[in-house]
This record gives C-alpha cells, sequence and structure tokens, in this order.
C-alpha cells in the first residue's frame, strides 16, 4: 500500500472563507486519485490518497496520481499558503509533526513533494530524486506528454495529393482495384482516409470510403479484418438501407459472423461456416455500398455527395486467406460496384494477380522525403528527449527499416517499465481483443482506463503506437529483447492473467471455445468446462481436419480429441484404439465420468444396449457440479437413447428433455440440436406427430444458426417424413425435392438420395405415379427404391408385378458402426423407426415392410388365404406393436380378406386392432385440424377409417 497525504496549509480556514476555491480543488485532487485506482479520505488538516502496490501497474498509477496532484496544486498556489504532497510505504510510520516540520522548511506558498526513504527507491525511475532536499522533484516522463509532432512522419501528404489527382482522372473509372507500392516507412492506418473525405466533401457523386480494412500482422481470427472492421456501428449502417427480406437474411447469417468474430485464434472457418459468413460478409458489404450510393447511412458526406464506394486494404498481405478470396470472388462478380484501394510496400497477394488489366491500376507512391523533417522536429525537444526518440523518428521514415532496428528501445528503458508491459500485452491480445475487452482484459491487471490513456498517450508521442489510432502499432517494431527480459516477472503475471481473461470471457459466453485458442491457454489451465468444450467442438465439426493438432494437449485431452474425430468419420478402428489408449490414462472423477461416457458411446455404436445403457448410468453416477454442461447434457442424451433402444419412450422423453435443459442452460447450441431431433424422433413413436414437428422446426432453426448442412439435411428429411405420415403427400413431396437439392448443393449426396427416393414415395401417394415411377427407377439399387417401387404396384393395383418386385428378400444384417450423433442414411426407416426397432440390426424395419407388402401382394395376385393367416401372425409380433405402420399392416390383412371368398382370419378382429392403435396414435396429435388431416388425408388410415364406418366402429 502506497500511502499519498497531500497536507494544505490553513486548510480548514479556506474552507470557511473560500468554499468554492476549496471545492473545486479537492474534487481535482479527489480525481486525480480515484481515475488511477486509489482510494481517498479527506480529514480536516489533509487530504489522503490510498494506492494499492499488488499489480503490475500499480507504481505508474500512484506516480501519475501524485503527478496530476502536484500540478492542481500549482494551479491554485495563489489561493494557497503551501502545501506538502508526502509519499509513504503501508509499513512506515510518519508522525504529523514530521510532515509539519518539512512545511516550515519549505518556504512561504511553497508546493513541495516528500518521498519517503522506502518510496524515494520505490518511485526513483518515475520522479527525479536526486535532490537530498528534494527542492527540484518532478516527473521523468512528463516531456513526453507534450506533443512531440512525431505524427507528421506517418502522414503522407504527397500520396494524398497524387491519389486526389488520380481520382479525379478518367483512369479509375473502369478499375476496380488501384494499388499502391508504398515505400517502407512507417504509415499511420489512417494515413489515406482524408483523400476520401476530402473528395466526398467537394465533389457531389465522388468517392465514398465504406471501410478502411486493415488487421495486425498476426492476424487472429477468421476472415480477417472483416471481423475486426465490420464493427456493431458498420453492422447497423447496413442494416438501415436493407429491406424486409435482407433485414431476415442478416438475421439468419448473423450468428455465423459472431462465430468467426468470438472464435479466437482459429484463423480458418470450416468449410459450410465459411460459406455462411462470406454470403453474411458479401451481403454487409452490398448494402454497404448500396449507402454510399444512396446517401443513407454513410460514414462520410450527406445525401447529396453520393457516389462510389471504396475500400481501403492496408497492407494486404495480413489479410487472412478466406477474406482475400472473398475479395477476389467480389473483384470478379460484375454485379459488385465498390472499389478497393490496396496499399503495401510488398507485392499485392498472389491471388489477386488473376485480375485483368482492366480491372488492376497501380499507382507509384511518390517520393515523401521524410526524412529532413527529423532534425527540424528533433531541435524542437528538450536535449535528452531528442536523443532518446530520434533512434525512432529515424526508424519511422528509413524506406529500408525493419523491426530489429525499431529505434524503440530507448524510449522503453526511458520510460516507465509500464510502458512495456503495456507493450506486451499489445502484443498478445492484438486481433483478438476489441479495445473494450482490451481494456477490461488490463483491468484485471489492475490497470484503469485513466492510467491505460497515460501509457498510450506516451507511446503515441514517441510514435511507438500510432498517433492518429492508439489501437495501432506502427511498423516496425519489436518488443526489444533486453527490456523483455527486465519485464520477464510482470510479463508472466500478465500472461497468467490473459488465460484467466480469456476463460471469464468463455464463461460469459463472450467467445468461442476452440482447440487454437486451447493451444494458446494451455490445457493445464482450472477450467474443465473450457478444456472439454474447446475438444469437443473441434472434433464434432464435419469440416475439421480429420487429424486435427493434438501436440499441445495432454496424453488424455488427446486421445478424448481422437476419439471424438473417429466418431465423427464413423471410423471403429480409430475409435477403439482411442478408448484403450484412453483407459491408461485416468487421472480422477472427471476423467473417470468422460470415460465412462466414451464407453457408452462407444458401445452403442456398434449396437451393444446392455454395455451402453451400464456405461451411461457410472457416468450419471459420476456427474457433480464441477461437471461441463456438454459432458452432462451428452451423459442425459445417452441415457436417453439408451431408452429409446428399448422402446421405453416415456423415460426417453424424460432423459432428454433433462439432456436439453443443461445444454440450453450452457448456451450449448451443438447439443441442443443433437437432443431436440431424439426428442422430435420419440415423439414420432409415441404417435405425437405435431409436437414432433414442431421439435423438428426448432432443431432445424439451431441447425441453420450453427451452418451444418448435414443437421439441416438430417431434420429436414425428418419434417417431410412427418408431413408424409399426417397425409400432407404433396407439401411432402416439394419438402423432399428441395432437400435434395440442398443436399446436392452442399455435398451430402447420400442425404440427397435419400430425400429423392422418398420424394418419389410421397409423389406415389399423390397420384403422380409416372413421375414416381421414373425417380425410383433412378435408384434402383436402392433398397428403400426397390420396396416403393412394389408400394407403387400395390397402388397401381398391379399387385402381380409387386409380387414378382419382392420375390428375393433382403438379408437381414448386422447394425453398422454408428455413433450417436451419426445418422443411417441408407434407409430413413432405419434411422427413424430403427432407433428404437430392432435397435440391433441393420435393415429390420426394410425386410419387415418387404415381408409385409410381399405377402398383400402374392396373395392378391394368388387368391392365396394363407398370406392373409401370415400376416395376421405379423401383426401379432412383439416388434410390430410400436411400430408405427401397425396400422397399415393390419389394413393390409384386411385388404387381402376382403378379396378372398372366405376369411381365415376373423376380419373385425384385425379391424379393431387396427382401428383402436390408430385412436391412440390420432389421439396424441393436439391439433384439431392437424388430428382429422392424419385420419382423412393418409390414404391407408382414410381407408381404415372407412371400413371402421363400414363396420360401425363409428
Amino acid at each position: 500500500m502506497t500511502i499519498c497525504s497531500i497536507h494544505i496549509y490553513y486548510l480548514h480556514q479556506f474552507q470557511r472563507c473560500g468554499r468554492e476555491a476549496v471545492t473545486s480543488l479537492l474534487q481535482q485532487l479527489r480525481q486525480a486519485g480515484e481515475q488511477l485506482g486509489g482510494q481517498v479520505d479527506v480529514g480536516s488538516r489533509q487530504l489522503v490518497l490510498l494506492f494499492p502496490d499488488d499489480s503490475a501497474f500499480a507504481r505508474l498509477q500512484s506516480a501519475e496520481a501524485v503527478r496530476r496532484c502536484h500540478e492542481a496544486l500549482l494551479e491554485h498556489r495563489a489561493s494557497l499558503r503551501g502545501a506538502i504532497i508526502s509519499l509513504a510505504d503501508g509499513s512506515e510510520v510518519e508522525s504529523d509533526n514530521g510532515a509539519w516540520r518539512y512545511r516550515e522548511l519549505s518556504g512561504r506558498h511553497a508546493i513541495r513533494l516528500h518521498f519517503s526513504a522506502r518510496c524515494q527507491a520505490a518511485f526513483r525511475g518515475y520522479f527525479s530524486l536526486g535532490r537530498r532536499d528534494n527542492q527540484e522533484t518532478h516527473c521523468l516522463y512528463s516531456p513526453l506528454l507534450a506533443d512531440t509532432g512525431l505524427a507528421r512522419l506517418v502522414q503522407r501528404p504527397n500520396l494524398l495529393r497524387a491519389l486526389g489527382n488520380f481520382l479525379q482522372g478518367d483512369k479509375v473509372r473502369p478499375c476496380r482495384m488501384v494499388y499502391v507500392k508504398a515505400d517502407g516507412a512507417s504509415r499511420s492506418v489512417l494515413a489515406l482516409e482524408p483523400v476520401f473525405a476530402t473528395e466526398a466533401a467537394d465533389n457531389p457523386g465522388g468517392h465514398r470510403l465504406v471501410l478502411n480494412l486493415r488487421c495486425p500482422p498476426g492476424n487472429r481470427r477468421a476472415f480477417g479484418p472483416f471481423t475486426n472492421c465490420l464493427t456493431e456501428e458498420k453492422l447497423a449502417q447496413a442494416r438501415l438501407v436493407a429491406d424486409a427480406a435482407e433485414q431476415e437474411q442478416l438475421d439468419s447469417l448473423r450468428p455465423t459472423f459472431d462465430y468467426a468474430r468470438t472464435a479466437l485464434e482459429l484463423v480458418e472457418l470450416p468449410a459450410a461456416l465459411a460459406l455462411a459468413c462470406a454470403s453474411f460478409i458479401n451481403l454487409v458489404l452490398d448494402l454497404l455500398t448500396r449507402a454510399a450510393a444512396t446517401g443513407t447511412a454513410s460514414t462520410l458526406g450527406t445525401a447529396s455527395t453520393l457516389g462510389t464506394a471504396w475500400l481501403i486494404c492496408d497492407r494486404p498481405e495480413y489479410f487472412s486467406a478466406q477474406a482475400r478470396q472473398l475479395i477476389l470472388e467480389r473483384l470478379a462478380d460484375p454485379t459488385s460496384t465498390e472499389k478497393y484501394l490496396a496499399i503495401s510496400r510488398w507485392p499485392l497477394p498472389a491471388e489477386w494477380h488473376a485480375l485483368d488489366n482492366a480491372a488492376l491500376c497501380i499507382v507509384a507512391g511518390p517520393e515523401e522525403n521524410l526524412g529532413p523533417l527529423v532534425p527540424d522536429l528533433m531541435a524542437a525537444l528538450p536535449t535528452e528527449l531528442a536523443a532518446i526518440i530520434e533512434p525512432r523518428a529515424l526508424a519511422l521514415v528509413d524506406q529500408a527499416g525493419s523491426a530489429d532496428h525499431c529505434g524503440a528501445e530507448a524510449i522503453l528503458d526511458w520510460l516507465p517499465a509500464e510502458a512495456g508491459l503495456y507493450l506486451h500485452a499489445r502484443q498478445l491480445a492484438d486481433g483478438s481483443l476489441e479495445r473494450d475487452n482490451f481494456l477490461a482484459y488490463l483491468g484485471k491487471a489492475g490497470l484503469q482506463p485513466a492510467g491505460a490513456e497515460l501509457i498510450e498517450r506516451l507511446l503515441c508521442q514517441a510514435a511507438i503506437l500510432d498517433p492518429l489510432d492508439a489501437m495501432a502499432i506502427l511498423e516496425p517494431f519489436s518488443l526489444p529483447s533486453g527490456i523483455g527480459r527486465k519485464l520477464a516477472a510482470g510479463a508472466s503475471q500478465l500472461d497468467s492473467l490473459y488465460t484467466a481473461f480469456l476463460i471469464d470471457l468463455f464463461n460469459r459466453g463472450k467467445i468461442a471455445a476452440t482447440l487454437p485458442l486451447l493451444h494458446r491457454t494451455g490445457d493445464g489451465v482450472d477450467a474443465i468446462r473450457f478444456v472439454y468444450d474447446a475438444i469437443m467442438n473441434s472434433a464434432q465439426q464435419p469440416d475439421s481436419p480429420a487429424a486435427p493438432d493434438t501436440r499441445s494437449l495432454s496424453a488424455a485431452n488427446r486421445e478424448l480429441c481422437n476419439f471424438y474425430v473417429a466418431a465423427r468419420e464413423v471410423d471403429r478402428k480409430r475409435q477403439s484404439a482411442a478408448l484403450v489408449r484412453a483407459n491408461d490414462l485416468l487421472d480422477g472423477k472427471h476423467s473417470r465420468c468422460r470415460f465412462a461416457l466414451m464407453q457408452a458411446e462407444f458401445a452403442y455404436a456398434e449396437g451393444n444396449i446392455e454395455a451402453m445403457a451400464k456405461r451411461t448410468r457410472e457416468a450419471l453416477l459420476l456427474l457433480d457440479r464441477s461437471t461441463p454442461p456438454k459432458l452432462g447434457s451428452r451423459i442425459q442424451r445417452m441415457m436417453g437413447l439408451a431408452a429409446l433402444s428399448v422402446e421405453k419412450y416415456a423415460d426417453a422423453g424424460d432423459y432428454l428433455t433433462n439432456a436439453a435443459e443443461i445444454a440450453e442452460a450452457g448456451g450449448d447450441r451443438h447439443e441442443l440440436c443433437q437432443t431436440l431431433y431424439l426428442r422430435a424422433l420419440v415423439e414420432f413413436m409415441s404417435g405425437s406427430l405435431v409436437r414432433a414437428t414442431k421439435l423438428a422446426a426448432e432443431a432445424r432453426a439451431l441447425a441453420r444458426r450453427l451452418c451444418r448442412p448435414d443437421l439441416m439435411v438430417d431434420l429436414g428429411l425428418m419434417a417431410a417424413r412427418l408431413d408424409m405420415e399426417l397425409g400432407l403427400y404433396d407439401e411432402a413431396a416439394r419438402h423432399f425435392a428441395a432437400l435434395a437439392e440442398f443436399a446436392a448443393a452442399n455435398q451430402q449426396a447420400d442425404a440427397g438420395q435419400r430425400a429423392a427416393v422418398w420424394q418419389a414415395r410421397c409423389l406415389g401417394y399423390a397420384g403422380q405415379t409416372a413421375a414416381a415411377s421414373d425417380l425410383l427407377e433412378l435408384h434402383a439399387d436402392d433398397a428403400e427404391a426397390r420396396l416403393f417401387r412394389a408400394e407403387l404396384e400395390i397402388l397401381l393395383h398391379q399387385p402381380a408385378q409387386a409380387a414378382a418386385r419382392l420375390r428375393e428378400p433382403p438379408e437381414i444384417q448386422p447394425r453398422p458402426f454408428l455413433p450417436p450423433d451419426s445418422r443411417d442414411r441408407r434407409s430413413l426407416f432405419q434411422e427413424m423407426e430403427g432407433r428404437a426397432i430392432c435397435f440391433d440390426q441393420a435393415n429390420s424395419l426394410i425386410n419387415d415392410m418387404h415381408l409385409a407388402l410381399r405377402l398383400l401382394a402374392s396373395g392378391l395376385a394368388e387368391v392365396d388365404a394363407s398370406k392373409a393367416v401370415e400376416l395376421a401372425a405379423l401383426t401379432r409380433e412383439a416388434r410390430f406393436k410400436n411400430n408405427p405402420a401397425y396400422a397399415t399392416v393390419c389394413m393390409y390383412c384386411y385388404v387381402l380378406e376382403d378379396e378372398l371368398q372366405a376369411e381365415p382370419v376373423d376380419k373385425q378382429t384385425i379391424l379393431s386392432r387396427a382401428f383402436n392403435y390408430l385412436q391412440q396414435r390420432a389421439g396424441k396429435i393436439e391439433e384439431r385440424a392437424s388430428r382429422a388431416i392424419f385420419m382423412e388425408k393418409n390414404l391407408w388410415n382414410h381407408r381404415l377409417l372407412e371400413a371402421a364406418r363400414e363396420h360401425k366402429f363409428l
């Protein structure tokens, strides 16, 4: 603790006779302390500021508060009879008498600084404490608070004039990109903006700046610099000119852009996410270009200054590959009208060289000749300060300047050590944290906003930070190694705080957990949820690498990642090997919990229900408050799958509801989407078709926000299937057709085939039999397509042809290896009903439907009563009791008996069982209109109702 006591002679008298002046003075002193982290205590004779000294920035903030207090007292000197600012360490005790004796020695109307012995040692780098009596004590860094004039060295007046002339000429009209080959001298990131401001103000119909695209050398974001420069203000401007459809599209695509902004250290998005993010950025650029053309929501000028939209690409070699590709595609797109001004000392990125000569104009950067300015600027500075700053000034104007000779070492050696720590923090966070978050991070290190502004001012005046934009570090620059060694202890503290701050941002939902970010923080951090989510998010993303970089992970976390990557790739061998290796790395309750879950998921993938249920219960018993939400949600989901696989739908629904609640509370949209899919499946199996439809729609909206076309297709298949079950055949056919196109566009060939096969089935039921037949013939090798082709013959009253197609029964196969997050796209029957019925077999549902149709077709073709007996026996088998097609198979038996002269089985008994089952399923459809559709529009349900009326059941 540092104690700053401010003694003002006759303060109590001034409070009585000069209240306004004293109040103003005390307010200045309070602000000086409070803004820099001090606590204030006002007594009758003194004001005391208490400063903590447990942070890396404490000394500088205390020193700056003292400097400000000293200046405030000097301003009021004429009204005072003397004052003393006394600094002491909290462990030191100085009597008031000693302070007053010192005041008496100071002379009338003097404003003095007094440091205790320990404070003299602590503040020697901030104040001149060479003289014994402290008569000339002053702040050492205060000369650098004045304007040094170095901002002139990073401006480009000649280039601005040249560009202004070029923009007024005819050459600019056909080109889409102007490339300025700049010299190697340092340049402010804002140096080129005035040319557009001038043009917009002077020339109606002139040139308007939309974005100044720039990112730091170590770009750490996908689509950087768009993710850095498209601020909320810019997005709001774009929204102002968007119509209703465009606003809806912005809302739909925004989550992907937000993910790109919050997925720190992830410099390249997977393909599906990248496509959606690019679509969002393209739409925003179109809208900002429109704003520039119409004068609405523009950044410069008014509606009378309409014109061409421009984007500055400052040092495009630092842009991410995906951002450069997006710009290239826009340049090649004739509907995009904005123009680009690229400036760099290096050649354009290789991919932009494909631009033709008409689209690309090259402007040579004129010679600025800033070198002669340096002596003049140095002459205006104090001699000592000029000697320190001159190497930096020369480095700025050196066209061959490099980071190794950036002229910063002398400055940082002269400045308080906190300036170097600030730069260390900037290099940690540059390109990752916006200014608000960066200041919040520094706040965790004890640096107040006023302290940060002080350091930035010092560094701007020294031209280490851009004098025109303090959030940019001027090149050339690197933190000198000697300075780095001196700051080692403070830098280590900042490193730890940065990791803790990132994890705090994650816990508050401000950033996403990614594997590259985990490499940055290390997986040894005390943040189980962050580590688990980072690994799982990377492993489960479909477009992620099949062999992600796991070198920085611990052995246990490496095997966790390998296990789930193998699950995503449906690779049994790799997943089994990862499971075996993980078994040797158990080191606590949490690791045993997640290992039990891994065992359960592997058992489920193999179709081993008993082992899966046992291991899931083990994991469930190991849950506690520290369990990550994703892990807890997955365990509950696996319990739901265990119950579903043995047809316990009520239990499955309860577990899945728990899983959804945990995922939603944890903000885990991936787990929530997967869980809602299964909840919709449970409702379908239970007969609640409308509820299932709503859940599927909710899950599909989540999948769209996640930019997961694979999940969107799977949920679309389910939704279309539910439409068909309700009897909405035309609507379902259109839905399946759209899905087939969407799947083809997103490289989901197996899903596209499934959609086409089921589209054909819907067309057949809708009466478009020719179209259905043609479509099914395109997929003649598909098991479901062959089944539906035979079914179509039944609908066409051609049982002999149907029987011929069904003569060879398919073989019953063992269930394929299918992890819980995967989908069986070889059969929609198997994917939906097969999750519950005959779970351990691959094609039992198709086999059952094949058998039922074959008995119906051959019975009708041959007028064979034995087939009716076999059909009746089939309806009594256990696996048919909960099959949604149970009533339909009963109707097969009823229809067949209608064609027979004698009834080998009591027809009314069969009809009664079918009608009761139909009523049970219809009763679970809460909406009356949907229930009526289900009863009347579904072809087999409609026939069943007619038969029920005929036999007086209704």
